[in-house]
């Protein structure tokens, strides 16, 4: 091949590149920018995930405790509303969606179960309080790591 058609090829395919090169460009920026924005979301949803169970738990622990206190009757509607507050934190543990894989490493759903059942038989609030002072730190040294 001569030099001239040489030329000419360089010249078709830098016509070509000038034509989609920025195509390319613009489709690879796109993927980067969508993957990336669905990485934020992902962490934005697991944080609120944490910070929903950290409430729900924070709510049972209020009832449980204003249930076992001493020398006080509550009548059916207060104890349905501390039922419910238990129900909630089960519930809200279980339905973790983005954050299941974590809860079930530190064994949480394990964990609020016993504690709630040692509270229960033996009555003791400072065991329990300690109890969920540990879980909420573990909850809270995962969501610090997002």
């Amino acid at each position: 091949m001569s030099q001239s058609h040489w030329e000419l090829i360089g010249k078709v395919l830098a016509g070509v590149w000038a034509g989609v090169g920025p195509l390319i460009g613009v489709l690879v920026g796109a993927y980067i920018a969508n993957r990336n924005q669905r990485k934020q979301w992902i962490a934005d949803s697991k944080k609120h995930e944490y910070q929903e169970l950290i409430t729900a738990m924070t709510r049972a622990f209020n009832a449980m405790l204003n249930r076992s206190a001493p020398m006080v009757a509550y009548g059916p509607e207060e104890q349905r509303a501390f039922a419910a507050a238990e129900d909630e934190a089960l519930i809200t543990i279980s339905d973790r969606i983005f954050i299941w894989e974590e809860l079930d490493k530190l064994k949480i759903l394990q964990r609020w179960q016993e504690l709630t059942r040692n509270l229960n038989a033996r009555g003791d609030i400072q065991a329990f309080s300690n109890a969920v002072g540990e879980i909420r730190g573990s909850l809270i040294r995962e969501a610090k790591k997002l």
